[in-house]
């Protein structure tokens, strides 16, 4: 294996199947986004982040998951700050990403809803 450690594979194959589900869904499955989905969507994650932040507290200081206690290693252009600063800076970065991934969906909707096509 030329490419390193084969976890960077199993990684690289992880993630990617999880695209694969969201294609399956919208293409397969019909499924759309609803009104209000990008917000529950981030709202959810903050959650998320805050139970995580709970877990790495009570299991003691070498965890990190997520990256809340400590910056990772290496050049990230989404972190920018140390502790906590890069935190915002990845909050508003993670938002617009998900903007950005929300907008095509939110324009499939709502010209089939004034054209009066049936999203099924």
């Amino acid at each position: 294996w030329p490419y390193g450690d084969i976890s960077i594979f199993w990684s690289f194959l992880s993630h990617g199947i999880i695209i694969l589900n969201v294609v399956w869904l919208i293409f397969v499955n019909n499924m759309r986004c609803r009104k209000g989905s990008l917000l529950n969507t981030f709202l959810v994650t903050n959650a998320a982040v805050f139970i995580i932040g709970i877990i790495n507290k009570v299991l003691g200081e070498n965890t990190n998951y997520w990256f809340i206690c400590e910056k990772p290693g290496g050049d990230n252009p989404f972190l920018i700050g140390e502790w906590p600063y890069y935190l915002f800076t990845f909050e508003i970065a993670a938002f617009f990403v998900m903007l950005i991934i929300y907008l095509p969906m939110w324009y499939v909707v709502n010209r089939s809803q004034k054209v009066d096509l049936p999203l099924t």
